[in-house]
């Protein structure tokens, strides 16, 4: 066995999906029953950090990027997905298109509270010149930067990646989208 196969299977990680847009999606996993199942995956959720996330589609059928069966996603890797018009769009290292009979006979779980969640700023205050002092998270309240910084470090912010400057200042950028009204230094 190579190096980089005994390395991943030492720290395999799990796959995890979080759901920004406002569509229903099934996750598919088999971690918690040792045989595929299902689970639908709500809006503004994302799946148990215990759950190795193997795939997802839309409940509702419709396709995403052309494609109407599953979309498998791989350990290690996190599939942020949000609204795109009618459609969703994918932000994810790698993932592939599969036929709907890739993980077998699956059992669909049909509750719709399945998964966590999510956490994200919402808001920030700034001092006089501009630069962000405190960060308001969903479901804690007003944090200082460190705080923040902690939170998004351990995966506890959704919306939020760790960043340095040129001069080697830690801070957080929002996760890359389309929209500008969610980026953090427009907030107010």
């Amino acid at each position: 066995m190579s190096k980089l196969k005994n390395l991943i299977k030492k720290f395999r990680g799990k796959g995890t999906v979080k759901n920004h847009s406002t569509k229903m999606l099934w996750i598919v996993e088999n971690t918690s029953t040792g045989k595929p199942i299902a689970h639908k995956l709500g809006p503004k959720r994302r799946s148990p950090p215990n759950i190795d996330a193997d795939g997802f589609k839309r409940v509702d059928g419709k396709p995403i990027q052309k494609h109407t069966s599953w979309l498998k996603i791989y350990n290690y890797t996190t599939a942020d997905i949000y609204d795109r018009g009618n459609g969703l769009i994918i932000y994810i290292t790698v993932m592939k298109k599969v036929k709907e009979n890739e993980f077998g006979n699956i059992k669909y779980d049909a509750n719709p509270g399945w998964g966590i969640p999510l956490r994200n700023i919402v808001g920030v205050k700034k001092n006089k010149k501009g630069i962000i002092q405190k960060y308001f998270v969903e479901k804690v309240g007003w944090i200082s930067k460190t705080q923040a910084v902690n939170m998004a470090n351990k995966g506890s912010i959704d919306n939020a990646v760790i960043a340095i400057s040129r001069n080697g200042n830690i801070y957080l950028r929002s996760k890359p989208d389309n929209t500008l009204s969610n980026n953090f230094t427009q907030m107010g």
